[in-house]
Formats: C-alpha cells, sequence, structure tokens
C-alpha cells in the first residue's frame, strides 16, 4: 500500500569527515568539468549519491563554506530543541481530548485511504510524482521533471486551499 512516508534516499545529513573528504576532493578536482567532479566525489562517498553532493556543493556556494564544526553546533543544537520538545508533544498525544490518530500502514506511513477524498488523491499523485523524479535523476533524466514538478505544486496549491 502506497502511503506518505520518509523517502530514505534523500540524506542531507553530513557527517564531519564526510565535509572533510567533500572538501579535499573538491580541491583535488577542482580543474575537471563540474559533473565529472561531482560524479568523482560521489564515488568516494559512499553513503552519498551524486544528487547529495551537488546539492551540498550548492548550499556552501549559496551559504558561504561553514566548517565542519559549525555543521556540529547545528545539529546539536536541534537535538536539544527536539529534547526539550518531546515532554510537550508526549502530553499532547496523551491528552484525553486529543484528536483520533489517523491509522498507519505496515510502512509507517499514513495511508492515503485514512486521509480519504480528493486530498487523499492528490497525495498519492505527489508520491508518485516524486518517486519518477527520483528515478528521472537516478537516470540522468532531469529536464522530463519540470511537468511532474509543476503538477505537484498544482496539487499542493489545491491541497492548502481548498481545491479552489
Amino acid at each position: 500500500m502506497a502511503a506518505l512516508k520518509h523517502n530514505a534516499y534523500l540524506n542531507n545529513e553530513w557527517t564531519p569527515e564526510e565535509q572533510s573528504v567533500l572538501e579535499e576532493l573538491l580541491a583535488k578536482y577542482s580543474s575537471d568539468n563540474k559533473m565529472h567532479c561531482y560524479a568523482q566525489i560521489a564515488l568516494h562517498l559512499k553513503n552519498k549519491c551524486l544528487r547529495d553532493v551537488i546539492l551540498r556543493c550548492r548550499w556552501m556556494s549559496q551559504k558561504g563554506e561553514q566548517g565542519s564544526d559549525d555543521i556540529s553546533r547545528k545539529n546539536k543544537d536541534k537535538k536539544e530543541k527536539l529534547r526539550d520538545l518531546m515532554p510537550k508533544l508526549t502530553n499532547i498525544a496523551n491528552h484525553a481530548n486529543a484528536q483520533a490518530i489517523l491509522p498507519m500502514d505496515s510502512d509507517g506511513g499514513i495511508s492515503y485511504q485514512a486521509i480519504g477524498g480528493l486530498t487523499g488523491k492528490l497525495l498519492e499523485q505527489n508520491a508518485q510524482a516524486f518517486d519518477q523524479i527520483s528515478a528521472n535523476f537516478a537516470a540522468c533524466k532531469i529536464q522530463e521533471n519540470i511537468n511532474l514538478l509543476l503538477q505537484t505544486q498544482s496539487n499542493i496549491f489545491n491541497v492548502v486551499n481548498k481545491y479552489d
């Protein structure tokens, strides 16, 4: 059964070691074509794909290169905020007046049938489109994603605005 769930393929967490390897290899392959450089880096990082490397390099160029200490500090800050928030979330979930929880499927996601109606159908269409977009990226068919992205944008707009 298809469901809304976290896509493990989207790996945007970088360890300090991975960041260090990235920086070293960027310097090593700096004279190469950008795509060749990114591909070489992805080959050296076992937990990263070409997409991850490209997105990280784009992020670094937009934000300015940040040291691995800063990245570690940000991760620590996120964990501390989550730890502080957990008791509040637990109280809300255990509260007698809490709304019924949507049924989960075997993958731990919320089934589209549980969401129901046009919203469920639109979200299911988006999940299928995102799966195809991922496949297109893996096959270097990036141009084919334009219409898929436009459709998902339209679906999201319709859900947010209640199908207006």
